[in-house]
């Protein structure tokens, strides 16, 4: 199937480690990815829906939120760079993504509105592992990346003219390349599809929104375990397929959200957008 998701990398207020209240106060910055439709791919009904709704709650959580909806390969690739460069030096930075993505050799990737088999020449600003070495490079802090798509292969045969093999993409053939303050939050294990869904928000985003919606402070560990709960208590009543969200981090400190007024939310250009 399709690699949904939040690649949502996110700035976040990171504790000094001596105490529960102790935090960063440094420049926060956000990047929200919602593509709902696709010129070769089945459309999604929630996706932007669920980027909007990220940009928004970053923006009270304190962070600079970039939104874009529905963009092209050209369109991500030029809202990567600049997204890297706004972001040189922050304490935090989210990359967030909805719809649909790929995983090729172990690798994950997001789709844009234009994918098709051959993400070579975009792989810079589509993988999500050359993403976070860019804003290493950029000197961010605590790098945090949700990806709410499925973790599969959409393409037969061959992608890129690398072997597709979407279901053994899992377990030891994937590729984890975090360096430090890293977390990536997926919306689904390896090789599992990811829940779309027929109401506003799409299942894992939904997950995540509720918990943020009810926190004036929440430490990102207990964000994805409450998510994950959600998730699953939503699958145990039958409501979508089974869905495990899996996480990799290499933060060795308490990152928290904390509700802070002055962020704000700045709508990118989106040629070919319908929305």
């Amino acid at each position: 199937m399709y690699l949904r998701s939040l690649v949502a990398i996110v700035a976040l207020t990171v504790s000094l480690g001596v105490s529960a209240s102790s935090a960063f106060a440094g420049k926060l910055v956000a990047l929200s990815i919602g593509v709902s439709s696709y010129a070769s791919l089945n459309d999604l009904p929630s996706t932007v829906n669920d980027a909007d709704a990220m940009a928004k709650l970053l923006a009270e959580f304190g962070y600079d939120a970039r939104l874009l909806r529905n963009p092209n390969s050209e369109t991500i690739r030029r809202a990567v760079e600049e997204f890297v460069d706004a972001a040189g030096g922050a304490e935090a930075a989210v990359v967030y993504f909805s719809g649909h993505g790929q995983q090729v050799n172990g690798e994950s990737y997001f789709s844009p509105a234009d994918a098709g088999p051959n993400i070579n020449a975009f792989a810079d600003h589509l993988s999500v592992t050359a993403i976070l070495a860019r804003l290493q490079a950029a000197g961010v802090r605590t790098k945090i990346v949700f990806v709410d798509a499925c973790r599969n292969n959409p393409y037969t045969s061959r992608f890129g003219g690398l072997e597709a093999g979407g279901e053994r993409n899992a377990g030891a053939a994937e590729r984890f390349v975090l360096g430090p303050g890293v977390m990536i939050s997926y919306a689904s294990a390896a090789g599992e599809t990811s829940g779309d869904s027929l109401l506003a928000y799409s299942v894992y985003t939904q997950a995540l929104l509720t918990v943020l919606h009810q926190s004036q402070r929440v430490e990102l560990t207990q964000l994805t375990r409450a998510a994950r709960r959600l998730v699953r208590e939503r699958a145990a009543a039958n409501v979508e397929a089974p869905q495990t969200p899996f996480e990799v981090s290499s933060i060795d400190e308490p990152v928290y959200f904390v509700r802070t007024p002055g962020g704000r939310v700045r709508m990118l250009d989106r040629p070919g957008s319908r929305y």
